[in-house]
């Protein structure tokens, strides 16, 4: 069994390459990756980083993926 990593909001900025002040924007107005937020802390699984990712290729401007707000994964 492997055990799902969660990053803090530094981590997960390095890991996809972001500030981490752009991260805190997207909690606030939407259309960032999913993240889990216990007390003060927030956590974004590694797995959601590379969904959110994968999901934000594109091939032309005009393409969008991602929903805040059912909060799932177009494939």
């Amino acid at each position: 069994m492997q055990l799902k990593r969660y990053l803090n909001p530094v981590e997960a900025s390095e890991y996809i390459g972001v500030s981490s002040s752009w991260l805190a924007k997207l909690r606030l107005y939407g259309g960032g990756p999913r993240y889990s937020k216990i007390g003060r802390n927030i956590r974004y699984p590694t797995d959601e980083l590379d969904a959110w990712l994968a999901c934000n290729l594109q091939t032309s401007t005009s393409e969008t993926c991602y929903s805040r707000s059912g909060s799932e994964h177009s494939e």
